[in-house]
C-alpha cells in the first residue's frame, strides 16, 4: 500500500477541518443535500471549538515534522489552517457572549431586580464558574451526587409500555417537597431518544434539589398527533399522582424539552386540563408553572414561510396522517403559536441563532405572540452562533446557558401565584 505523502495528508486534514468550520459559521440550508453532514460537523465544531483547535494544532505539528512544508501543498494546508483558525476565533467570541446574552434576556424578561426574588443559592451563582472537567471530557457521565432511577412504566397503550426515568440528588431529606421538571425528548416525533437527551439540564437542576423526569411518548408514523401530546400530559399526571412517593410538591411542576420535545413541552404548557387531550385522566391537573422549550417547533401552518414544501408535506403525512394542502384543525391544534393565551405559565424560549433545523425566527415570533396575548412572564433567548441540539452535552455554552435556565425556573417558582417569599 502506497504511503500517504505528508503534504497531501496535511492538505486533506486541513480541508476537512475547514469544512467543519464553514458548516459552523454558515450551516447548509434545508434544501442542501449536505444538510445532515453539515449540521453534525458544524454542531460539533461550535460546541467543541477548543477541541477543534487542539486536534488541528496536533495534526499540524505532526504533518510539519513529517516534512509537509517541503511541498507547496503543505504550505497551502498551513494557510488553510490559519484561515480557519481566524474564523474559529469568531466562534469563540460567540461562545463567550453567551453569559451576557442570557443575563440580558433575563433582565429584559424578568426585570433588573429579578435576582432579588431568587433563593440565596441561585442568586449567588457565578455564570462563569464551570467545572473544567466538563469542558475537557464533555461526554462523561452525569454529575457526582446525582442519581438516575430508570425504566418506571407510567402508561400502557395497546401492549406498548411507556417508561420514564427519574434524576435526583442522591442525598434527600425524608419529607422534603421538591420542585419537579418533566423533560420531553426530541427526535422528530419519530425516534425515541429519552436516555440521551436533557442530561446537562437535569444534572444542573437535580444538584439544586429538583426531581427531574424524562418520559417516553408514542411516536409517528405509527401513531398520529395528538397521541404524542396526550402521553406528555399523562407523564405530568403521573407525577402528580405519585407526588408523595417522589417527594414532589404537586404545585411546583415545570416542563422543558428540546426540538420535537420543545414543541410538545410548549403545547402541554399552553393546553392544560383540556379533556379531549387527556382521555382517561380528565380529572387530573396537568398544568405547569413554567415551560422551557429549547430549539422547539412552534408553527405547523408555516405562516412565516420558513419551511420548505417537502418538509411540511412529509410531516403532514407521517405525523398528522393528512394532506398538508388541507390544513385541517389538527394543524392549528399542534401549533403552539395558535394556542397562546394570557394565562400561559412562565415561558423561557431558548434557541440558537444559527439553528438550521428549526428556524430561530419562529421562536422569536412565538415569544412575541405570548407577550401580545398578555402572558405574565416571557423570556426570549437567542444564543449567538448556536446550532440545533447545542445542549446535548455539557459544553461551555451549554453549562452557562443552563445556569440561566435554572435562574429562570427559580424565579418562576418564587413568583408563581400563591408562592411564599424566597429564603
Amino acid at each position: 500500500m502506497k504511503k500517504v505523502q505528508p503534504h497531501w495528508g496535511y492538505l486533506a486534514g486541513a480541508a476537512i477541518g475547514a469544512g467543519f468550520t464553514l458548516a459552523a459559521r454558515r450551516p447548509p440550508s434545508k434544501t442542501n443535500p449536505l444538510l445532515l453532514p453539515g449540521f453534525f460537523g458544524g454542531w460539533l465544531t461550535n460546541e467543541l471549538v477548543f477541541h477543534h483547535y487542539l486536534w488541528q494544532t496536533l495534526a499540524s505539528v505532526g504533518w510539519i515534522r513529517a516534512g509537509a512544508l517541503r511541498h507547496p501543498a503543505g504550505w497551502a494546508a498551513l494557510g488553510l489552517t490559519a484561515a480557519q483558525w481566524a474564523a474559529m476565533g469568531q466562534i469563540v467570541r460567540e461562545v463567550r457572549a453567551t453569559r451576557s446574552t442570557v443575563e440580558d434576556a433575563l433582565i429584559a424578561g424578568l426585570g433588573p431586580d429579578y435576582r432579588d426574588a431568587l433563593p440565596n443559592d441561585a442568586s449567588a451563582d457565578d455564570f462563569d464558574l464551570v467545572d473544567p472537567r466538563s469542558l475537557l471530557v464533555p461526554f462523561r457521565p452525569q454529575r457526582h451526587g446525582v442519581e438516575r432511577l430508570p425504566n418506571r412504566v407510567f402508561a400502557h397503550h395497546g401492549g406498548e409500555d411507556l417508561r420514564l426515568d427519574i434524576t435526583q440528588a442522591v442525598a434527600t431529606l425524608a419529607g422534603d417537597r421538591r420542585p419537579c421538571l418533566v423533560y420531553v425528548h426530541g427526535g422528530g416525533w419519530m425516534t425515541r431518544n429519552r436516555e440521551h437527551q436533557g442530561i446537562p439540564l437535569m444534572a444542573e437542576l437535580a444538584s439544586r434539589g429538583w426531581v427531574c423526569i424524562r418520559a417516553d411518548y408514542r411516536l409517528s408514523p405509527r401513531h398520529a398527533f395528538p397521541a404524542h401530546l396526550i402521553d406528555v400530559k399523562r407523564a405530568i399526571a403521573w407525577v402528580r399522582e405519585h407526588a408523595d412517593e417522589l417527594g414532589v410538591d404537586p404545585d411546583q411542576i415545570a416542563i422543558a424539552g428540546g426540538s420535537a420535545g420543545g414543541h410538545l413541552a410548549a403545547l402541554a404548557a399552553l393546553t392544560p386540563n383540556r379533556p379531549e387531550l387527556q382521555p382517561g385522566f380528565e380529572d387530573i391537573d396537568t398544568s405547569v408553572f413554567a415551560a422551557v422549550p429549547i430549539y422547539g417547533v412552534f408553527d405547523f401552518r408555516n405562516r412565516l414561510g420558513l419551511r420548505n414544501t417537502l418538509e411540511v408535506q412529509f410531516l403532514a403525512r407521517t405525523m398528522f396522517k393528512q394532506r398538508y394542502d388541507d390544513r385541517g384543525e389538527v394543524f392549528h391544534l399542534a401549533s403552539p403559536m395558535d394556542q397562546v393565551h394570557p394565562d400561559a405559565p412562565a415561558f423561557l424560549v431558548l434557541h440558537g441563532q444559527r439553528d438550521s433545523l428549526a428556524p430561530a425566527a419562529d421562536a422569536t415570533h412565538f415569544a412575541a405572540l405570548l407577550r401580545e396575548a398578555g402572558a405574565r412572564t416571557v423570556v426570549d433567548v437567542e444564543l449567538p452562533g448556536a446550532q440545533h441540539a447545542f445542549d446535548i452535552f455539557p459544553s461551555w455554552r451549554t453549562l452557562v446557558t443552563l445556569r440561566g435556565v435554572a435562574r429562570f425556573l427559580e424565579f418562576a417558582r418564587a413568583t408563581r401565584p400563591g408562592s411564599a417569599a424566597p429564603s
